[in-house]
Formats: structure tokens, C-alpha cells, sequence
């Protein structure tokens, strides 16, 4: 999935998460940005596309572990269970640090669930289509085309329309009929 598509999709799971967990206006906003924010780009798991990664990769060359090595992209930086042990720890935290984390958690996930969705097998990296089972290796995902007319019609038109449903849905549930 393209970076564009991500972020919309960490606005749709943080806006999601802020009305489920009844979180105030503000705090919606935060959980919403910040979610939007690490749900692509560097500060999403497709930091391994970075060049500080690239760099650490080839310094620190992991490919003798086997399946590609953790460094690869959509290895380790994709393994779900890194946001679910954010998500839980941010429990733990005091206001607004439980906010943010959670978020952060949140825009990972909705990253993890756009690339199970749009990501394509690689023969290059020794990995199957979606995101790792396993810490870097056992991939499952659908495997649609990443850029492709789908992806491009859900960040067009898809996603826009959630996004504009869910603020409905907010505002019909904050302030009544």
C-alpha cells in the first residue's frame, strides 16, 4: 500500500478507536492525527524503507538468520505483535502518554492491516504477499496490487467516504439527533 493510502487509513482507525473508546473531542483529534501520522511514511513500519534502515542493513547483514532476515522490508518493523504490546502498555500510562501511545499502536496496526490487504509477494526478499506471522518470515495477506486501480480507488473515494461517515457517526453520537 502507497503511503497516501496509509495515512487515510490510520485517520479511519484513529477516529474509529477515539469514538469506540468515547474519548473527548480533543483527544479524538490527537488519536486521529497521530494515527494518521504513523500509519505511513518514516514513522510507520515502512521505516525499513528509509535510507537509515538501508544503511543499518547492510552494516548489520542479519540475512543468515534465514527468510530474508528480520532487516528486510516488511520483516520485524511489521510483526503485529510490536503494536498489540504498545496498545496494552499504553493502559499502563498516565494522560495524555496513554493517548499517544495507544495512537501510535493504532496507526501501526491500520499500517500492518493495509499491507495484509496491498502487499504483494516478493521472490527478492524470500517473503509471501501481507505481513509476517512470525517475527519475519511465514507471510499471509490477500497480496492485492500495491498501487494499483483498487488501491487507488479506496485512497480516492473509499476512504474519503469513510472518513466523512465516521465524522457523522461522531457527531450524530455527540450531540444527538
Amino acid at each position: 500500500m502507497m503511503a497516501p493510502t496509509h495515512h487515510l487509513l490510520g485517520a479511519s482507525f484513529g477516529l474509529s478507536a477515539g469514538i469506540a473508546l468515547t474519548l473527548s473531542p480533543a483527544e479524538i483529534i490527537l488519536s486521529t492525527g497521530i494515527a494518521a501520522l504513523t500509519g505511513g511514511g518514516i514513522l510507520s513500519p515502512d521505516i525499513d524503507q528509509f535510507h537509515v534502515w538501508r544503511f543499518v542493513r547492510h552494516i548489520v547483514p542479519l540475512r543468515f538468520l534465514g527468510k530474508g532476515g528480520p532487516l528486510q522490508h516488511r520483516g520485524i518493523t511489521h510483526y503485529w505483535v510490536f503494536p498489540i504490546l504498545l496498545g496494552a502498555y499504553s493502559f499502563l500510562l498516565l494522560f495524555p502518554l496513554h493517548i499517544i501511545a495507544l495512537s501510535i499502536a493504532i496507526g501501526w496496526l491500520s499500517h500492518l492491516f493495509g499491507d495484509w490487504l496491498f502487499g504483494k509477494a516478493s521472490p527478492y526478499d524470500h517473503r509471501g504477499p501481507g505481513i509476517p506471522l512470525m517475527p519475519w518470515w511465514a507471510h499471509h495477506g490477500v497480496g492485492l496490487k500495491v498501487d494499483g486501480r483498487l488501491e487507488h480507488a479506496v485512497c480516492r473515494f473509499g476512504l474519503p467516504v469513510i472518513l466523512a461517515g465516521q465524522t457523522f457517526l461522531l457527531i450524530r453520537l455527540r450531540f444527538g439527533s
